[in-house]
């Protein structure tokens, strides 16, 4: 009877041999840790120079169950083990799962640990399971290739660690042990490979443990007191190629980006819940480690939310797909696909399915520029379309050079037609081992099994997506939701470039116009006083006069030519707009003081003209100003020409994309053969098609041409353009910001409701603590002191009773006096311990007003409040109240408001504010609770109501 014997080398084949690649190496470690419910998947890569370390090393670890002495003999080195395949998932947490959710096992062969081999020769591997000893083993892969050796005739040591501070006598021993694989009765099977052994042997003196080893990943197992750690000391070229991974210009880098793509995303972080595992890979070769897989440089659930397209929704045990689909800022619910055949379970089962799509650069898309570059650059680096096993990653899908459903060559046959890039989505698809039995990995790990399964799944992916490119996404799609929307972009875009290019326009000219105006008036007041002398001068020559009053004339027409306004068809920043009205008051400043000085000369010189040489003077001044006249017109005359040249191009290029699509069209279309009925139904197809063509010429040209038609000079269409705008805006942002605040009431709502329950508790709980602690002095301080802070409590909680508008919705008489008393009861302890003088006129202790108490009080609260922060660092702090011309003036000395705010009235919009941190609520609630009752609230730099030059408001009655 003859037996199956087993060489050694088949653990290098089922090792090295089966694993496709690096990164398939080190998952393959990885899940293994997973399943032994690890959270934190590590790996760390060490390079000399790094602390003690003179060689490179690798380390991949888990935080997982560990493994016993018994776990390593009858399982880990036993190849083919069933233990996972056998073994049943908990139905609870447990000992067994560490207390965590039960996980369903991504194992099943028995040889993943195998790929330790693929990582690098020689290998440590220390393993702690909760109350058992540390184990150590040691082996070095090389052995296994020799092919004369049978797999009985290795030895593998390992020890059990009672002190962690003998490891690294405990390493010298174990490679002790290993020499056994070269004892004497085994020499006759190394004969014909001795350079192989004397390597093996000459490495094998060279092995250490450093103490940067033992004092972190070594350090962190103890502590965590259960896991398992592999230390590579000679690790794969691979591996070595990551020291300079960060630069630009390295001559391997599509090799790390390979790597770097087949590590990104192995939990599923594109779902809103957070996978259960961590993963990381450290680089350590300067005093910085470098994480290599960053999970910031991933994507994650948010980015569905800003991206163009969006397909989310589950296919069921038959194949069809339900879910949403987004395609621009439109979506399309409940959408269903149902594959063309008869109803029947599919053999790979039911799964769910999100991607998001970009456009490329040049089409229309609803991403700012920023965001659109960001998710560019992840889509390059990261992008595609990844499959996930129970949350686990399953390789090469996702990676971007894996388009298994055939994306790209479908597009090279018509993108228009088939839309989707590989190149331009991120995403997954979700299976289970449970649901999904069907689709298997291969041996290798390297994706799953071209079975009938496998082909059944991807073709009814590839299917659907032809589905939804023909309905939804594609050029003649049968829908035209994604065209208007296109269209509806498009002209956004259009706007935002015009935009851009006005706002840059008008930056220039905020930057060059005070320099130019200077120069300019500098000009004219040295031309004004020249003038002035020649005048008092006894003989001055008509066409001398003449000349002057010309050049005099022509610097206060080109004055006008620096006036700039504030743009009506984009808003400016709070800096541009202070620049701005500086240079308007500065300009208007310097146009009137130069308009005096050059009337005052031109009159003088115009008495010192004849009668004949002044009515010439009105003549020269009549051309002039029709010379003027007429360049200014010519410069938009030129700027028409150049815009009209650039509607007839436009045109130009519609008509030779038209004629284009349609000669195609028609070529697609000639008949074949002289066959009656062929052309027949030809004839038909063509007229079908060129009344297609026809309606998009019309349905893009015709609005445009109407648009210029119904164009007229005695309309303003950027301030028509601007203002539209603007309210749109106005009407988004007041929106948005009505949504906050009402959420935001709703919540002080809920807390007052909440505060007046437990307030009532409180009281009740104080009043019987007071018998309970009569005899008791100690006791009863305690009990004094919780009176007495309670009282205080309870009398600023009555101060905001006028504050509820249900409180006080009668109008009453208000004076002065009571005001400034509320406001001081209210602030009582900030006054007194910041030091604020707080004090009134008496023409303000007399004022009244008939007014909603609910109303004036909180305005009072919150200015007082903001003027006690602006206090902070003012010598003098004070705050003073005053009445004049029927205002109410609240002021402070502290830091003044900027014009900009006044002038605007930025102070009192929604969610301004110039504090850090601050809600910028307060002052908009002033504003708009005193406009409904017919008042109004301003704040002044005015000197004559600010009087102590910090901020000032007034209140009074429209």
């Amino acid at each position: 009877m003859a037996h199956f014997r087993t060489k050694a080398r088949a653990i290098d084949l089922l090792g090295k041999g089966q694993i496709a690649d690096l990164p398939t190496a080190i998952t393959e470690l990885w899940k293994n840790g997973y399943d032994a419910y690890g959270d934190n998947l590590e790996a760390h890569l060490y390079f000399p120079g790094y602390e003690d370390i003179d060689k490179p090393a690798f380390v991949i670890s888990d935080d997982g169950i560990g493994m016993s002495n018994e776990d390593i003999v009858e399982k880990w080195i036993v190849l083919g083990t069933d233990s996972k395949t056998r073994r049943e998932v908990p139905e609870k947490p447990g000992p067994e799962t560490l207390y965590k959710k039960p996980r369903i096992p991504t194992g099943e062969k028995g040889i993943g640990r195998l790929s330790v081999a693929y990582l690098g020769t020689q290998m440590l591997m220390l393993t702690k399971k909760q109350d058992n000893p540390l184990q150590a083993l040691f082996f070095d892969w090389r052995v296994a290739e020799n092919y004369n050796l049978f797999i009985d005739d290795i030895e593998i040591p390992l020890k059990s660690v009672k002190n962690p501070d003998d490891l690294v006598q405990i390493l010298t021993e174990l490679k002790k042990d290993f020499g056994q694989n070269f004892k004497e009765e085994l020499q006759e099977k190394w004969s014909e490979q001795m350079d192989l052994q004397n390597s093996i042997k000459s490495e094998l003196a060279q092995v250490k443990l450093y103490n940067t080893l033992i004092k972190d990943p070594i350090s962190n197992l103890l502590k965590n007191g259960n896991g398992t750690i592999f230390i590579i000391f000679n690790p794969v070229d691979q591996l070595l190629l990551l020291r300079d991974h960060a630069k630009p210009d390295h001559e391997d880098k599509d090799t790390i980006e390979y790597i770097h793509s087949g590590l990104s995303g192995l939990g599923n972080i594109f779902r809103e819940e957070a996978p259960v595992f961590n993963t990381k890979f450290f680089i350590y070769d300067s005093e910085v480690p470098q994480d290599f897989i960053n999970q910031r440089d991933f994507f994650d659930y948010k980015d569905f939310d800003n991206v163009d397209h969006v397909i989310s929704g589950s296919f069921d045990e038959y194949g069809e797909f339900k879910g949403n689909l987004k395609v621009y800022n439109e979506k399309v619910p409940n959408h269903t696909f149902k594959p063309n055949k008869r109803k029947a379970k599919t053999s790979f089962g039911p799964f769910n399915i999100k991607l998001g799509v970009i456009p490329g650069s040049g089409e229309p898309t609803t991403l700012e520029d920023e965001e659109f570059k960001r998710l560019d650059k992840r889509l390059k680096r990261v992008g595609g379309l990844y499959l996930y096993r129970d949350g686990f990653r399953v390789l090469p899908y996702g990676r971007t050079n894996f388009d298994f459903l055939k994306f790209e060559e479908r597009r090279s046959k018509g993108a228009g037609y088939y839309f989707f890039s590989y190149r331009r989505m991120f995403g997954y698809i979700e299976i289970s081992r449970e649901d999904n039995d069907g689709l298997k990995d291969k041996a290798g790990r390297e994706g799953l099994i071209n079975n009938k399964a496998y082909r059944e799944f991807t073709k009814l992916l590839i299917n659907f997506f032809i589905d939804l490119a023909r309905r939804y996404y594609g050029l003649k799609a049968q829908s035209n939701l994604k065209k208007n929307q296109q269209e509806i972009l498009n002209q956004e875009k259009q706007e935002k470039e015009r935009e851009k290019k006005l706002r840059k326009e008008f930056v220039q000219k905020l930057k060059s116009y005070p320099k130019k105006l200077d120069k300019l008036v500098s000009e004219t007041q040295e031309l004004v006083v020249k003038f002035d002398r020649q005048l008092d001068g006894l003989l001055v020559a008509y066409d001398e006069i003449r000349n002057l009053i010309k050049k005099v004339q022509q610097s206060l027409i080109d004055i006008e030519s620096f006036k700039l306004e504030k743009p009506e068809r984009f808003s400016i920043s709070d800096s541009q707009r202070q620049r701005l009205y500086d240079y308007q008051d500065s300009y208007s400043d310097l146009k009137k003081n130069l308009e005096i000085k050059s009337q005052s000369v031109l009159k003088k010189a115009q008495e010192k003209l004849k009668e004949e040489e002044l009515l010439k003077q009105f003549d020269d001044k009549a051309d002039q100003y029709e010379s003027a006249l007429s360049k200014l017109i010519s410069e938009y005359e030129n700027k028409f020409k150049e815009a009209f040249d650039n509607f007839k191009k436009d045109l130009e290029k519609e008509k030779n994309a038209a004629i284009t699509k349609f000669q195609s069209d028609y070529s697609s279309l000639q008949p074949e053969k002289p066959d009656r009925n062929l052309i027949s139904d030809r004839l038909n197809q063509l007229e079908a098609t060129f009344k297609i063509s026809r309606q998009e010429v019309v349905n893009r040209i015709e609005p445009f041409v109407e648009h210029i038609s119904n164009i007229s000079i005695e309309i303003d269409e950027e301030a028509l353009v601007g203002y539209y705008k603007s309210e749109f805006e106005r009407f988004k942002k007041q929106w948005e910001e009505t949504q906050e605040l009402a959420q935001l009431g709703i919540a002080v709502e809920i807390i007052d409701h909440q505060f007046n329950a437990l307030y009532s508790r409180l009281a009740n709980i104080i009043d019987n603590l007071e018998e309970a602690i009569l005899n008791d002095n100690d006791s009863q301080k305690m009990y004094n002191f919780l009176r007495s802070t309670f009282e205080h409590l309870e009398n600023n909680y009555k101060l905001l009773t006028p504050l509820y508008r249900s409180t006080g919705r009668i109008r009453k008489e208000v004076t002065g006096k009571e005001l400034i008393e509320y406001v001081r009861a209210f602030f009582e302890e900030e006054l007194k311990e910041r030091e604020i003088k707080i004090h009134s006129s008496k023409s303000f202790d007399k004022s009244s007003f008939v007014i909603f108490e609910s109303v004036i009080k909180p305005v009072f609260v919150n200015i007082v409040n903001n003027a006690i922060y602006w206090l902070n660092s003012a010598e003098e702090p004070e705050i003073f109240f005053d009445y004049k011309d029927g205002k109410m003036l609240i002021m402070n000395s502290g830091e003044p408001i900027d014009d900009v705010y006044v002038r605007d009235g930025d102070l009192f919009k929604l969610f301004f504010s110039r504090r850090p941190k601050g809600r910028g609520i307060g002052l908009y609630l002033a504003k708009t609770n005193l406009n409904s009752i017919g008042f109004e609230i301003e704040a002044t730099n005015d000197s004559k109501y600010n009087q102590l030059n910090g901020a000032c408001f007034m209140i009074y009655e429209k």
